[in-house]
């Protein structure tokens, strides 16, 4: 028996968009029209990528999974280059990066046999990878702008004084790399205990070595 998600359910969610409201108004954060316009944006999303996958999920893999990973890195460049349109070519810097994690990771995960070559399985695992490389560059892109103006004044000068360019700005480079990647950092820490994870992978190997469930 599925189970089934009542309108009660739906409307506890509320509680969820009420709460970072009201944090926004308490310490006058500004946030408040970009809480509602996601909160209503990700709803019609959720709605209309449901019906999509349905789609999708009827569709033979060799067509279904395509379609799919293409428009994913796609809309995920499209967000995250808001964080630094002002760079030139940030668009296809990310789009590449994407595709290259996205192809890699997955070509492993089949060449291992680590899931099966259908769109239930695909679309959800690259969503996950797709999604967190979107947020990492993300949070790269913010930060590196943060500090390039930040150190302004030391960059203008050490160039004055010879410096080439990536050595000058080796430091913000690593700063933002290191900001980048706390997340993901903090996510391997926890996967499987905090994070969600292949959890069905380790059930079956377990079951394979004590024979528990066969």
């Amino acid at each position: 028996m599925e189970p089934e998600i009542s309108n009660q359910s739906l409307l506890f969610l509320i509680v969820f968009v009420i709460t970072p409201l009201s944090l926004s108004y308490l310490y006058q954060l500004g946030l408040s029209k970009n809480i509602l316009w996601s909160s209503l944006r990700g709803t019609i999303q959720l709605f209309a990528i449901g019906y999509l996958l349905t789609y999708l999920f009827d569709l033979q893999a060799s067509i279904g999974i395509p379609l799919m990973i293409s428009m994913m890195p796609t809309v995920a460049t499209f967000h995250a280059r808001q964080k630094g349109k002002e760079l030139p070519y940030v668009f296809w810097y990310i789009l590449i990066g994407l595709i290259t994690i996205e192809v890699s990771v997955l070509g492993m995960w089949l060449l291992f046999d680590m899931v099966n070559f259908t769109p239930s399985e695909v679309i959800p695992m690259s969503g996950m990878v797709i999604g967190n490389s979107m947020v990492a560059m993300g949070l790269a892109l913010e930060r590196m702008k943060s500090e390039f103006k930040e150190n302004n004044g030391r960059l203008l000068a050490a160039l004055s004084l010879g410096a080439k360019p990536s050595t000058a700005s080796k430091l913000i480079v690593q700063k933002t790399l290191n900001a980048a990647l706390i997340p993901n950092v903090d996510q391997l820490k926890t996967i499987g205990l905090v994070q969600p994870s292949r959890n069905d992978d380790w059930i079956d190997l377990w079951r394979c070595r004590t024979g528990h469930g066969y």
